[in-house]
C-alpha cells in the first residue's frame, strides 16, 4: 500500500492521530502539520515537539527551540542548550519562556565550569543563582579558605564563623598546614574580632615551622599586641610565651621591651644586657624602686659591660676610646645600633652625624616606622640636618595611617616638638609644621581607639570632620568617606551629603585622572578643608564601583529630599555674629586661629573650653566628658582625669 494509501487509509477510518504519528515518524513533518491543522489541531504540540527534536538532532538549535517554544516545552530547549553548553542561549530561554529554571540554569553552568577547575567563573554563577552558600562549599572542598571567607563576608555572613571555625580547627589546615597558614587562620579570628583565638593562633607559630625570625618576630608580636589591647587577663601569660620565644631567637630588644611594659624590669635589665644594649639596660634599672634594688641592678650592668669590653676587640674598642674610624667600621659592616650606642657615648655631634646616616639609609630604603624607632631611642635630636627626615618619615606614616607605624611616629614627634619647644617660639614655621604633624598623628590614632567603641560614636564622628583640614597631607578620599559615613551613623545627614559627594567626586578623579572635574568649592568656602585641586589623590578607589554607586544614590536620594539641608554645619562667631563652619579652625571674617580640641579637633571657643589638669591642653567640655567618662584618662597625656 504506499505511504499515500496508507494514509488515506487511516484517514479514512477515523485513525487521523496515527496518521499525524505516521507522518510524524516518518520526518514528513509539513504533512503532519498539515494534517493537525486540517484535523485534529490538538495534536499540533505533538507535531511541534517531535519537529523540535528533529531538528535538534540536526544541530539546528535556532529553530529546534522555536518547535520547543510552539510545543510549549520551554525546559526541553533549555535542556538543549545545556546539553550543547550554550548556556547564553539557555539563561535567554529560561528567562523568557520559564524564569523558575533560570537559577537551574545557573547551578548547571556552575558545575560545568567547576568540572574545568575554573573557580571564578563558577562563584559567578553560584552568586547569580543567589545561592551563595554552594560557591563558599566549593571553595571549602578545595580548602580554599581565602576565597570562602571572602565570598561569605560579601554574600553569606551566617557562614564566615563556621569557616574560621573548620580553617582552625582540628580537621583543618591549624593541624597539618604552613607558618603562613596558621597565621591567616589567626588573622581570619582576628578579623572577626575572636581576639583570643587570634592570640592562641599566631601563638601556635613555632620555629618548627619556619626559620624566618623576622616573620616570627612579627607574628607573636602581634599576639602581644593584641592581648595588651583586648585581652588583659591574658597578657602576663601571654608576655612570659613571648619574651622567651624572642630571647630565643635573639630578638633580645624586642623581648626586653615586652618585659619591660608589664614592669618585669629585671628580666627586661637582663636580656637587654644579653643583647649588649647597655644604655637602655640602665634606662629600665632607673625606673626600679626601693633605691638599693636600682643600684644593685645597676652595678651588674656596668659590671657586665666592662666584661664585654674586655671580650671584645677593634671596633667597639676602638670606638669606645673615642676613634670615629672604629665607628665608621661598625657602620660599614651594618652594626647599625652598635655604632649609635656608641656614638652617643661620644656625645651629641658624633651621635648626630651617624643618627643622619643611619635615617637616611632607613628612609631610602622606605623603613619609616623603624627609622621613627631609631630617631625616638636616641632622643630625636632638632638639628636641620634631620628636619628632612622627620618630615619624610612623617608624611609617608600620616599618609598610610597604619596603627603600629603611627605610633611608633607619635613618639618620634611627640619627642621632637618637646626639643623644638626648647629653641622655637610656637609662631615658627618649624616649629608649627612638626606640632601640626603630631596633631595629626594624634587624631588619627584617637580616631582608631573610637571606632571601636560605640560608646564614642559621637567623638569619633568630630574626629573624622576635623581631621578633612588635613587632606593634603593624609589620603584624602578615605578621610571624605570616613567623614560622611560617620555623620550618617549619628544622623547629620546634611554633613553626610556633602562630604560624601566630594568622595564621590574624588572617587571620579581617582577612576579618571586626566578627565577629573571638580565642581566648584563653594560647599566649603570659607572652610579650613582644602580645595580638591590643592590635594594629591591616591593611584587606586578604596571602594568597587558597585560600592560607590550605593553611595551615590543616598546622595541623590537627600539631595531630592527637601527636609535636609545639604549645607555644613555652622557656630555663630562670638566676635562678629556671622556663620562660621563649626569645625574650622579659622575665623574667615576675622582671621582668628583657634587651638583644636585635643579630644575631637574642633574649635576650642571661651565657652566651651576645659583643660587637662596634667598636661594643660584644651578641649572643648562636651567631648571631654564624653571620652574621659568612658577611657577615664587625658587622651594626650594618658593620666587618670575626670570629667567636668
Amino acid at each position: 500500500m504506499g505511504a499515500e494509501g496508507g494514509r488515506a487509509f487511516l484517514i479514512k477510518n477515523g485513525l487521523v492521530d496515527a496518521a499525524i504519528e505516521f507522518e510524524a515518524n516518518k520526518n514528513n513533518f509539513d504533512e503532519a502539520f498539515r494534517l493537525a491543522n486540517l484535523h485534529a489541531k490538538y495534536k499540533l504540540p505533538d507535531v511541534h515537539l517531535k519537529y523540535a527534536l528533529f531538528l535538534e538532532d540536526e544541530k539546528r538549535y535556532k529553530e529546534a527551540e522555536e518547535e520547543f517554544i510552539k510545543a510549549n516545552k520551554p525546559t526541553e530547549a533549555i535542556g538543549m542548550y545545556e546539553h550543547s553548553k550554550d548556556w547564553h542561549s539557555a539563561l535567554q530561554v529560561a528567562r523568557q519562556y520559564h524564569p523558575e529554571s533560570v537559577k537551574s540554569v545557573f547551578l548547571n553552568q556552575a558545575k560545568f565550569f567547576l568540572d574545568r577547575r575554573d573557580f571564578a567563573k563558577a562563584e559567578g554563577c553560584f552568586i547569580n543563582a543567589k545561592d551563595p552558600e554552594s560557591a563558599v562549599n566549593a571553595y571549602m572542598e578545595e580548602r580554599m579558605y581565602g576565597e570562602a571567607l571572602r565570598v561569605a563576608k560579601k554574600h553569606a555572613p551566617h557562614l564566615v564563623y563556621e569557616i574560621n571555625k573548620r580553617y582552625s580547627g582540628a580537621g583543618g589546615l591549624r593541624s597539618e598546614g604552613t607558618a603562613e597558614d596558621i597565621y591567616k587562620s589567626a588573622k581570619m579570628w582576628e578579623d572577626s574580632r575572636d581576639f583570643s583565638k587570634a592570640i592562641d593562633g599566631y601563638l601556635e607559630i613555632t620555629e618548627s615551622h619556619t626559620n624566618d625570625h623576622d616573620f616570627l618576630e612579627e607574628t607573636w608580636e602581634r599576639a602581644y599586641t593584641l592581648a595588651m589591647s583586648h585581652d588583659k587577663d591574658r597578657i602576663r601569660d601571654v608576655v612570659s610565651i613571648v619574651g622567651e620565644r624572642l630571647f630565643n631567637i635573639k630578638r633580645y630588644v624586642s623581648a626586653a621591651e615586652i618585659y619591660e611594659s608589664i614592669g618585669d624590669y629585671e628580666k627586661a635589665v637582663e636580656v637587654f644586657i644579653i643583647g649588649e644594649r647597655f644604655d637602655r639596660a640602665k634606662e629600665v634599672a632607673q625606673q626600679v624602686n626601693p633605691r638599693s634594688e636600682q643600684n644593685r641592678l645597676l652595678e651588674r650592668i656596668q659590671e657586665r659591660e666592662r666584661q664585654f669590653r674586655f671580650d671584645h676587640g677593634r671596633e667597639e674598642d676602638m670606638a669606645e676610646e673615642g676613634d670615629i674610624g672604629g665607628l665608621d667600621m661598625l657602620f660599614k659592616k651594618g652594626k647599625y645600633e652598635q655604632c649609635l650606642m656608641l656614638a652617643e657615648k661620644q656625645g651629641g655631634d658624633v651621635l648626630n652625624q651617624f643618627l643622619e646616616k643611619y635615617s637616611k639609609q632607613l628612609v631610602n630604603g622606605g623603613e619609616w616606622s623603624q627609622c621613627a624607632k631609631i630617631l625616638s631611642t636616641y632622643g630625636c635630636p632638632p638639628v636641620a640636618n634631620l628636619f628632612a627626615v622627620y618630615k619624610t618619615v612623617a608624611l609617608e606614616i600620616l599618609a598610610a595611617s597604619n596603627v603600629g607605624e603611627l605610633t611608633s611616629c607619635k613618639g618620634m614627634l611627640q619627642r621632637l616638638v618637646d626639643n623644638l619647644a626648647l629653641s622655637y617660639d610656637e609662631g615658627n614655621p618649624i616649629f608649627r609644621e612638626f606640632n601640626e604633624y603630631l596633631l595629626i598623628n594624634h587624631f588619627l590614632l584617637l580616631k582608631m581607639e573610637c571606632e571601636s567603641n560605640p560608646s564614642l560614636t559621637n567623638v569619633y564622628c568630630r574626629l573624622c570632620v576635623s581631621l578633612l583640614r588635613y587632606t593634603k597631607i593624609i589620603r584624602p578620599d578615605k578621610a571624605f568617606l570616613d567623614a560622611g559615613n560617620s555623620c550618617r551613623q549619628i544622623r547629620m545627614d546634611n554633613m553626610a551629603f556633602v562630604f560624601l559627594k566630594r568622595y564621590l567626586d574624588l572617587a571620579e578623579a581617582i577612576e579618571d585622572p586626566d578627565n577629573a572635574q571638580f565642581e566648584d568649592n563653594v560647599d566649603f568656602q570659607d572652610t579650613d578643608i582644602p580645595s580638591p585641586f590643592d590635594i594629591p589623590l591616591p593611584e587606586q578607589n578604596l571602594l568597587s564601583e558597585d560600592e560607590r554607586e550605593e553611595i551615590r544614590d543616598w546622595v541623590l536620594q537627600i539631595q531630592m529630599d527637601d527636609s535636609v539641608e545639604t549645607t555644613l554645619n555652622m557656630r555663630q562667631c562670638e566676635e562678629s555674629g556671622n556663620d562660621v563652619y563649626e569645625a574650622s579652625l579659622i575665623n574667615p571674617y576675622t582671621n582668628e586661629l583657634y587651638d583644636p580640641c585635643v579630644v575631637s579637633g574642633y574649635p576650642l571657643l571661651r565657652s566651651n573650653m576645659i583643660t587637662c589638669k596634667l598636661c594643660n591642653k584644651g578641649a572643648v567640655r562636651e567631648f571631654w566628658n564624653e571620652y574621659v567618662a568612658e577611657s577615664q584618662k587625658c587622651p594626650w597625656c594618658k593620666s587618670i582625669q575626670t570629667t567636668y
